[in-house]
């Protein structure tokens, strides 16, 4: 049987964020709420070695891939942690945040992350980071704003039709 262990990350910067709902960009059939977490190399690495150590209790000296690497742009450790189910979220203060009230979540936002290092042996032998609860230390909501342009293009509003599409298209 597969030995499990829990982890929880010291506080890092979301690149790539899916949290508020799964990515099913490559992948319909088997969606996942997902977020790369950028660490400073010397906080990561006891998640590193814990992670290293269930893969050696699990597969002892076998290659195995790991839920980790540095990160191109920055040179501190990106960690890839996914669930098939939406993670619990909480505040800076631990306060628990209901789904209705979920912010849109973006990446640059500074977070911690719960859940488990979980091994697979499937197209080889690796160690995946399972996420089950969020603390959002300090937030960036995906939000468009622009200062206004003088001159510039303005889009106006046309009645919709029955599909959702601007009433006066040609085709």
């Amino acid at each position: 049987m597969a030995n499990k262990a829990p982890f929880q990350t010291p506080k890092g910067t979301a690149k790539y964020a899916w949290l508020n709902r799964p990515d099913d960009v490559f992948n319909k059939e088997n969606p996942k709420y997902t977020v790369d977490l950028r660490i400073a190399e010397a906080d990561a690495k006891p998640l590193m070695d814990e992670a290293k150590k269930v893969a050696n209790d699990n597969f002892g000296s076998a290659k195995c891939k790991m839920p980790f690497a540095a990160d191109s742009e920055t040179g501190e450790i990106l960690f890839k942690i996914r669930s098939r189910y939406q993670p619990k979220f909480v505040d800076s203060q631990g306060t628990l945040i209901a789904p209705e009230q979920l912010p849109q979540i973006s990446g640059g936002s500074v977070m911690r992350v719960k859940g488990s290092f979980s091994p697979y042996s499937v197209q080889g032998n690796g160690i995946t980071m399972m996420m089950t609860a969020v603390q959002i230390v300090d937030l960036v909501e995906a939000k468009i704003e622009f200062e206004p342009e003088e001159g510039g293009f303005v889009a106006t509003q046309k009645a919709a039709n029955g599909n959702g599409q601007g009433a006066d298209y040609d085709f």
